[in-house]
């Protein structure tokens, strides 16, 4: 869990250069007590104490869209918002998209068709060493099958990625399986589907994954730059003696 608050305080932890970049100085990781708020709340007090930073002067928080951290009445940003009312909640813009990815596909019968075959296809291999020795062999150990993830859309493109890269190999692994009668029935039959299914299946890459990586990049903007004002120059922004904020992060 990623934990970030901004502390308008000028000890250089943050601040935005004159051409546009923000520079963030990472402040350390701390052992996670728990994932009740009360225990968040206790670990970014102390940190906060530890390095002399006053939460009366937070001005924002950012985290993920979990209910013990954004939670309207009781999340660990209701709490800190109690302690110091300028402190003003703003969702993680990443993590936010990566959940209109995940519901938008639970809208689209095809596309959750589509991911529902990556995931199986990923725990068909993975649940044998025997299979997954046979899937190595005829891709030279340069494959990797990746799991779906709940949160992040990206992982999902990445999944997909790896299947239409190497969709010929997977493929023959999956007729070997099949005529393999050294394999339950079930097993054989489920490789026998993924064949016919990879016809309609293999093949979607979303167009989502370069948005959602963009944000994440170091030097990412809140509004791309367009193509019109590529040329234009930045307006002028407030050095390292401008305020500036500490940065903070729970990893769990």
């Amino acid at each position: 869990m990623a934990v970030r608050i901004t502390i308008c305080k000028k000890t250089y932890q943050r601040y935005v250069q004159k051409d546009g970049p923000p520079v963030e100085r990472f402040l350390m990781f701390i052992e996670n007590s728990g994932h009740k708020f009360e225990d968040l709340l206790v670990a970014v007090l102390s940190i906060l104490e530890f390095f002399d930073l006053d939460v009366a002067d937070c001005r924002s928080q950012s985290y993920d869209n979990a209910n013990n951290v954004s939670g309207i009445y009781s999340g660990l940003q209701a709490r800190i918002h109690e302690i110091n009312d300028l402190a003003e909640h703003a969702p993680c813009a990443v993590h936010s998209m990566n959940l209109v990815g995940v519901h938008a596909v639970e809208c689209a019968s095809e596309a959750a068709s589509i991911f529902n075959t990556v995931q199986t296809l990923y725990i068909l291999f993975t649940a044998s060493t025997y299979r997954w020795e046979v899937l190595q062999s005829h891709t030279g150990k340069r494959i990797t099958l990746q799991s779906l993830s709940a949160t992040r859309f990206s992982a999902r493109c990445e999944a997909v990625h790896v299947l239409n890269k190497h969709f010929d190999e997977i493929i023959e692994t999956l007729i070997i399986i099949e005529e393999d009668f050294e394999e339950n029935a079930i097993t054989r039959q489920e490789a026998k589907v993924f064949v016919i299914l990879s016809e309609y299946s293999i093949g979607f890459e979303s167009k989502a994954e370069p948005g959602s990586k963009s944000r994440q990049e170091s030097e990412s903007r809140v509004v791309p730059e367009s193509k019109s004002s590529a040329g234009s120059k930045p307006e002028s922004s407030e050095g390292p003696e401008s305020e500036s904020s500490a940065v903070l992060r729970l990893e769990s």
